[in-house]
């Protein structure tokens, strides 16, 4: 039955990039095994032909490579580097052997390179996203409109008059009334924002506590009369395990437990950028006795006030100043989370 792990890899920018810290691909119930070696070619032809050609051994075969009559563990030239165990108990990979290091250490390789080395970790810690490069802004895609609607009314501002549209500046108005009076009826305006970001997160670097590396075997090699030919145990492997995806229970051959880890979800980063365009539009308006908005004017007043202005019919004049609505940037807020992710429980004599 084929088993998997996670692959492990973690996401160091919002772009993507992505660095390799464990468990990468699949396996066989001892992992997947390096490419097999292969056996000697024929000799040639002849009234008494001879055997293959011996070539190097493949400790993990089941072959004679060397054609000395000793398959894997049985050969001497395998010895040194693998030994035969008992399988790994039920629901478990291995035996393999154990690394331990630092958190800036790197795993030495394994002692043959027909194993497979599995990365693991413990501890992670590192900080949220850096966001303070990333500079929200807001471009006007269309020109910022305001627009002040003014009344004129006969009298006292009782009888009905008509609505006037005023641009930003001074328009003049030919009364023809004995008195009138006018006043602020509305606001409008339109702003259209593109928000856009002129930098890139930083995200500051991971870490972790410890570092582990499992050296293991695909297929396990053959000569072992009933058992397996595994890795064995070196100055730098020093520990021998199973191991399993998950947090699982050790079995009693194998007391000694670790809850490692084998990939990290990384969403750090920072939120989009955006543009708040609903700020008002604000518009004022000055009426003036004279035209041209010469001299000394009257505040006009809003929201259905009256502003009562007698004398002769003449051509006044109305000042209407605008501000239109700005964009206002946000957003690039920090936001998500870093964890370590892809259980792997290691069991060791």
């Amino acid at each position: 039955m084929r088993r998997f792990l996670t692959s492990a890899t973690i996401v160091l920018a919002l772009a993507g990039c992505t660095t390799i810290l464990g468990i990468d691909g699949e396996f066989d119930d001892q992992a997947s095994g390096g490419a097999s070696g292969s056996g000697g070619a024929d000799a040639g032809t002849g009234a008494a032909g001879t055997g293959g050609v011996a070539g190097a051994e493949n400790c993990l075969n089941g072959v004679d490579d060397d054609n000395n009559a000793q398959v894997d563990c049985m050969d001497s030239a395998c010895q040194d580097r693998f030994v035969c165990e008992p399988a790994a108990p039920a629901g478990f990979m291995g035996p393999a052997v154990l690394w331990t290091g630092t958190g800036n250490q790197t795993a030495p390789p394994c002692s043959d390179p027909m194993l497979d080395q599995l990365p693991l970790f413990e501890g992670l810690t590192a900080a949220g996203a850096d966001c303070g490069s990333v500079g929200c802004q807001c471009t006007e895609a269309s020109s910022p409109t305001c627009l002040g609607l003014v009344k004129y009314q006969s009298g006292t501002c009782t009888t009905a008059g008509s609505y006037t549209p005023l641009s930003a500046g001074c328009t003049n108005v030919t009364v023809t009334v004995p008195s009138f009076a006018n006043h602020v009826t509305g606001i409008s305006g339109s702003l259209t924002c593109t928000p856009a970001a002129t930098g890139s997160p930083t995200l500051p670097p991971q870490s972790v506590a410890a570092r582990y590396a499992l050296c293991t075997a695909g297929s396990p090699g053959a000569g072992c009369s009933g058992d397996l030919c595994v890795p064995n145990t070196d100055a730098n492997y020093a520990k021998r395990c199973v191991f399993q995806k998950g947090n699982v229970a050790c079995p009693g051959a194998y007391p000694n437990v670790l809850n490692l880890f084998s990939s990290v979800n990384d969403t750090r980063g920072c939120s989009a950028c955006t543009c708040d365009d609903s700020a008002p539009c604000t518009v004022s308006v000055e009426e003036y006795p004279t035209s041209g908005c010469a001299g000394s004017g009257n505040a006009v007043p809003k929201g259905g006030s009256c502003l009562q202005i007698s004398g002769p019919p003449a051509q006044r004049s109305v000042q209407v100043t605008a501000t239109a609505p700005t964009c206002i940037p946000g957003g690039g807020a920090p936001m998500g989370a870093i964890s370590a992710a892809g259980p792997v429980t290691v069991c060791c004599q």
